[in-house]
């Protein structure tokens, strides 16, 4: 699992002292893949009764609720569980909140997405129950969390149904420079902690795969300029986890790769988009997922037409200037080499201009 880092003020608030007379409490979770959400909730419950299910990936909605039969019967240990209708949330929820009683549990549903099957039935019968019994029954935290943020802001946070029910929202970020630091790199310099951080961003997923006794252009040459390298293709999962198969995501990514911003215009074209509401719900869907942001000028800061877009997300910066242009010769040849995967003057303007991101990004601690 590597190690865990950081995360005081989250775990902190998840853990929030409440008393068994406190009744049940509702937080959602949300955040890019690989910033460490399962393993937040995990780390905060320890020693705790934890009732966990992970969503299936593109599974029906029949296949969800048959996870969650199986799931439910497991940790019960409960023969009647195993033969539950098949048919609706509801039964299927009513039934776990009568198994939990009064007593205090920890009830984690993971990739929240692939459990609705990205569909609003679950939510209502999930707001239903909720309102109905655990709210009323139980002494139940439920986490919902996912890795679709567009999802779980949209229909989960922002919805009607949990209107007022919401005790805790947490976004997870990515890790700051002390954190990584401290959790990842005690015995480098500054420079190479910054220039991880510059490489990877802040994701514990990412940070794990570095040995500190490297530099950071020899973690990037292992992990991204090779064909075997655990980061290579970490693009292509990115997309279609978060965005399913629709191309005009990763097209939108691509471009501002190439671009140090845009505006509007020019990305719904890159996108292949028709300029209207679907093009402004995929460029909130990627800000969501804290891939791209949005600015604008300082004195005119309320003119939606000089918004301009770049990407946010550092690895995304790194991967599009210097893997995407050469991964087919990656592909073909195995691997590159450094003097050919970072050419000396590119990599210097590349790193004026990711240091000049991160202290953007990290002007609180600054």
């Amino acid at each position: 699992m590597g190690r865990f880092v950081g995360r005081e003020r989250e775990i902190a608030a998840l853990q929030g002292k409440r008393s068994p007379e406190s009744g049940s409490r509702l937080t959602v979770v949300y955040g890019r893949r690989r910033i460490g959400k399962t393993r937040l909730i995990e780390e905060a419950f320890k020693g705790c009764e934890v009732f966990k299910i992970e969503g299936l990936e593109d599974a029906s909605s029949r296949k969800q609720r048959q996870h969650f039969i199986e799931e439910l019967a497991k940790f019960s240990g409960l023969q009647a569980h195993r033969s539950l209708r098949n048919d609706n949330w509801r039964t299927l929820l009513i039934s776990l909140s009568e198994y939990i009683g009064t007593r205090a549990l920890v009830v984690f549903l993971d990739e929240f997405q692939w459990l609705a099957a990205e569909r609003n039935d679950l939510i209502s019968e999930l707001k239903f129950v909720w309102d109905n019994y655990f709210a009323k029954n139980n002494n139940v935290h439920l986490i919902l969390c996912g890795s679709i943020s567009s999802f779980i802001v949209k229909r989960v946070a922002r919805s009607k149904a949990f209107y007022g029910r919401i005790d805790l929202q947490i976004h997870l970020k990515p890790l700051n420079l002390k954190e990584v630091q401290g959790g990842f790199f005690n015995n480098s310099t500054q420079r190479e902690v910054v220039e991880h951080w510059m490489i990877l961003g802040g994701v514990p997923w990412y940070l794990n795969l570095c040995d500190p006794s490297r530099t950071p252009e020899q973690n990037a040459k292992v992990l991204l300029f090779s064909n075997l390298g655990k980061l290579f293709r970490e693009t292509e999962q990115l997309f279609v986890s978060h965005f399913g198969k629709n191309p005009a995501y990763q097209k939108v990514v691509e471009y501002l790769g190439v671009h140090r911003f845009s505006h509007r215009k020019p990305l719904v074209k890159a996108g292949g988009m028709k300029s209207g509401g679907g093009a402004s719900d995929i460029l909130e869907d990627l800000e969501l997922a804290g891939f791209i942001e949005s600015y604008s000028s300082i004195h005119l800061a309320d003119s939606k037409r000089l918004v301009r877009y770049r990407l946010a997300d550092p690895f995304l910066r790194f991967y599009y200037h210097f893997v995407a242009p050469l991964r087919k010769r990656i592909e073909r040849e195995g691997e590159v080499d450094l003097p050919i995967a970072l050419p000396p003057h590119k990599y210097a303007s590349w790193r004026g201009v990711a240091f000049e991101h991160l202290c953007m990004q990290h002007i609180r601690y600054i």
